[in-house]
């Protein structure tokens, strides 16, 4: 989050979140989220229709709900 995740984004773009606010109350078949998810460097999935961001931590992969970021 803030300088720490602008610092980092250019060595490991798919772990680096950014406009998760955009995904929050929306469905994961809305077309602007269908629309962001093509600019974006990492994943979108989808649980229960609503999107979920998936990253990989210490050799997992993570999903979590935008609210949680």
């Amino acid at each position: 989050i803030g300088d720490a995740a602008k610092n980092q984004v250019a060595m490991n773009p798919t772990n680096t979140i950014f406009d998760a606010k955009r995904l929050i109350g929306r469905k994961f078949e809305d077309a602007t989220v269908q629309s962001d998810m093509k600019h974006w460097p990492f994943r979108v999935v989808s649980e229960g229709g609503k999107p979920k961001v998936q990253v990989e931590y210490k050799g997992e992969i993570k999903t979590f709900f935008p609210e949680e970021i």
